[in-house]
């Protein structure tokens, strides 16, 4: 898919899409962690995702500049980092609960944003991050202040790189192959991986039928599509339209813990969740001008 013949349109329906199946992505690898170690199931998902891609998008690969390689390593390292924080808490906590702390990264993203350009956050900036903490203190401590363990807190940590990982995504992506950098950050996030699961585990493969199932899963559709095509629909949307979407990650991936899994859906957690989204979402969504007038 070429850059230039993708509208904000179809760059949205297709962001969505990626999210909506990347959030599936915390179900099929809480259930593949039951047997394997973070570090190699990272390692063999996103090196045999890349393994696809490149054959897919050979062109790119051969046509790849120094910026692209550079660029993708970055990005490689950011989402390495990311992936790793998420994949040993998820070890440590649920599923739902993993996703919407790592999601908490795009009320993050204008904190980290006004860090850099060393100017204050705005009111509402500081009133989103304070519901949104609200939310998680709800999600995370409704069971007494246990509850709040070394997962919850990697969690947090994934969503904190996760932000920086958005906003160095946002800005590579517009000037860049944005499908040469997608194919790059994944053969990257699976080289980290495997090399620090020979380091940290023992090599252990899918076990059953399902298991195997379950990865393939994981990395047909949650690795070579929900990966490899972010930067391309990113480069097309901006960064607030990016934000509202990606609040469609925690709520599928809580439905499905909650359903699949059977993780706790009590009412202060399903009222911190709320808390979370709706910070979420209120932090994304710029004021909209009083004259402007509603199409016809």
């Amino acid at each position: 898919m070429k850059r230039r013949d993708l509208t904000a349109g179809t760059a949205s329906i297709l962001f969505a899409a990626v999210i909506g199946v990347r959030a599936t992505a915390f179900l099929f690898s809480k259930l593949l962690l039951v047997d394997m170690g973070p570090f190699m199931l990272m390692g063999m998902r996103f090196l045999l995702a890349f393994a696809i891609l490149a054959i897919m998008f050979r062109a790119n690969m051969r046509a790849m500049t120094r910026s692209t390689f550079v660029h993708g390593l970055v990005l490689g390292v950011l989402f390495f980092v990311v992936m790793g924080f998420e994949l040993v808490s998820l070890t440590m906590a649920a599923s739902s609960t993993v996703a919407f702390l790592e999601n908490t990264a795009i009320v993050f993203v204008p904190l980290i944003e006004a860090l850099i350009e060393r100017k204050l956050p705005t009111f509402k900036e500081v009133i989103c991050t304070a519901v949104v903490m609200v939310g998680v203190g709800f999600v995370t401590l409704g069971e007494g202040f246990g509850a709040f363990g070394l997962g919850e807190l990697l969690a947090l940590f994934a969503g904190v790189f996760y932000a920086i990982a958005i906003i160095a995504t946002a800005r590579v992506a517009r000037d860049d192959d944005a499908t040469g950098l997608g194919v790059l950050q994944v053969g990257f996030i699976g080289l980290f991986g495997l090399l620090a699961g020979l380091v940290f585990e023992s090599p252990v493969l899918p076990q059953t039928t399902i298991q195997w199932g379950y990865f393939i899963v994981l990395v047909v559709m949650c690795t070579c599509f929900g990966f490899a095509f972010q930067p391309i629909a990113q480069s097309r949307i901006s960064a607030e339209r990016a934000a509202i979407l990606l609040a469609v990650s925690p709520l599928i991936a809580a439905i499905l813990g909650i359903v699949v899994l059977g993780e706790p859906s009590g009412v202060g957690t399903l009222f911190g969740m709320a808390l979370i989204l709706g910070g979420i979402i209120a932090s994304s969504v710029k004021r909209v001008p009083s004259d402007m007038r509603l199409p016809e």
